[in-house]
C-alpha cells in the first residue's frame, strides 16, 4: 500500500482558504476529500494518472478541429504570509512535487503547489479546464459537421498531390502540406495519426529503418525484409506495435547489455517519450531479470517473441 504523508507546505493564505472552500462547496466537507483531490491535481502535473491520460486524449481530440493547446497556466498570487497546508497525499507524489517545483521558476514549493490550489478552485482543477476545452471542440465539431467520408478523401488527396514525386519526404515536409493543402485541419498529432498512414498507402511508401522518421518509395530505397520495430514512427503504430517494441527493447536490454529491469521510464523512451506513462503501463513488460535467466513470465512466452524478429544473438 502507497504511503501516505501531510503534505506540510505553507502555501499564501488566499490559496488554502479558497482550495477549502471550493471542497466544502462540491462536497459538503473538507474531510477526506482535500488530500484525495490535492493529490490527483498534483498526479497530473507530474503526467500521470487517469487525468493525464485524459488531457492528452482531449488534445488530440482538439487537433481535429485546429484547436492549439495552449500551455496550461495556473493562477498566480501575489502578497505576504502563509498558511500550513497538511492534507495528507503519497509520499512519492510530495517528494516529485518538491523536485519540480526546486527546478521551476517559483521562489518555493509552496508557492507552486499554492497556485495548483488557486486553479483548483477557479476553474474545478483539471477537470474543470477539460470540459472547457471539450466545449470548445464541441462548438468546432458543430460547425463542421459532416455525415460523408468526402472531407477525409479530399484532404488525403490533396496531401498526396503535394508530396507526390519526392523520393522521401519527413514529418516536417507532411506537417507543411497539411497546413498548406488540407483544408479544415491543422498539423499535429491527430493529423500524423489519421491521414499519415492514408497518405503513405495511396503513395505506396513505407517507414524509413533508420529511426528518423523518414518516408521512401521503396522502389527508389533499400528496404530490409526485417526491420528493428523500435524503429517504426510512433504515428504508424497500432497497439500490437507498440507492445513488440516494448518485448523487443526489453529482450534486448536483457540479452546484450545485462539490463536487470526494464521500467515504464525506459519504456516510455523507446516509444520515443510521445505517450504517457499510463499508456506505457497498459502493456506487461517481461523483467530483464527473468529473461536472462530463462525464466519468461507467463504473460509473455518466450515462444511467442516473433520468429522475424532478429535479437542481434543466437538462440
Amino acid at each position: 500500500m502507497t504511503e501516505r504523508e501531510r503534505l506540510n507546505l505553507r502555501v499564501p493564505p488566499k490559496a488554502k482558504e479558497a482550495f477549502d472552500n471550493a471542497l466544502i462547496d462540491k462536497f459538503g466537507k473538507k474531510t477526506p476529500y482535500g488530500g484525495v483531490e490535492l493529490e490527483r491535481e498534483l498526479r497530473t502535473v507530474l503526467d500521470e494518472g487517469s487525468l493525464a491520460e485524459l488531457r492528452e486524449t482531449v488534445e488530440e481530440v482538439a487537433e481535429i478541429f485546429g484547436k492549439e493547446n495552449r500551455e496550461e497556466k495556473t493562477r498566480s498570487l501575489n502578497g505576504s504570509g502563509s498558511a500550513l497546508v497538511q492534507y495528507r497525499i503519497a509520499e512519492d507524489v510530495r517528494t516529485r512535487i518538491m523536485n519540480l517545483a526546486e527546478n521551476s521558476d517559483y521562489r518555493s514549493a509552496g508557492r507552486f503547489v499554492g497556485d495548483i490550489m488557486m486553479t483548483y478552485a477557479l476553474e474545478d482543477g483539471v477537470v474543470g479546464r477539460l470540459k472547457d476545452k471539450l466545449e470548445r471542440v464541441k462548438k468546432a465539431a458543430e460547425r463542421e459537421v459532416d455525415s460523408t467520408t468526402g472531407p477525409k478523401e479530399r484532404r488525403t488527396n490533396t496531401i498526396v498531390e503535394e508530396l507526390a514525386g519526392k523520393s522521401q519526404f519527413d514529418l516536417s515536409d507532411f506537417d507543411q502540406a497539411v497546413d498548406e493543402e488540407a483544408r479544415g485541419i491543422g498539423s499535429g498529432k491527430h493529423a500524423r495519426k489519421e491521414y499519415l498512414p492514408r497518405v503513405l498507402n495511396e503513395l505506396g511508401y513505407t517507414w524509413s529503418p533508420t529511426g528518423e522518421e523518414i518516408f521512401v518509395d521503396p522502389s527508389a530505397a533499400d528496404i530490409p525484409d526485417t526491420r528493428d520495430p523500435t524503429t517504426k514512427p510512433y504515428h504508424l503504430m497500432d497497439e500490437e506495435d507498440k507492445h513488440l517494441a516494448l518485448k523487443f527493447e526489453a529482450y534486448r536490454n536483457a540479452v546484450l547489455l545485462g539490463r536487470k529491469i526494464f521500467t515504464v521510464s525506459d519504456g516510455k523512451e523507446t516509444l520515443d517519450g510521445k505517450p504517457a506513462r499510463n499508456t506505457v503501463s497498459r502493456f506487461e513488460i517481461p523483467f530483464c531479470s527473468e529473461i536472462c535467466a530463462g525464466a519468461m513470465p507467463h504473460t509473455i512466452p518466450r515462444q511467442r517473441l516473433p520468429a522475424h524478429v532478429n535479437t542481434g544473438v543466437s538462440a
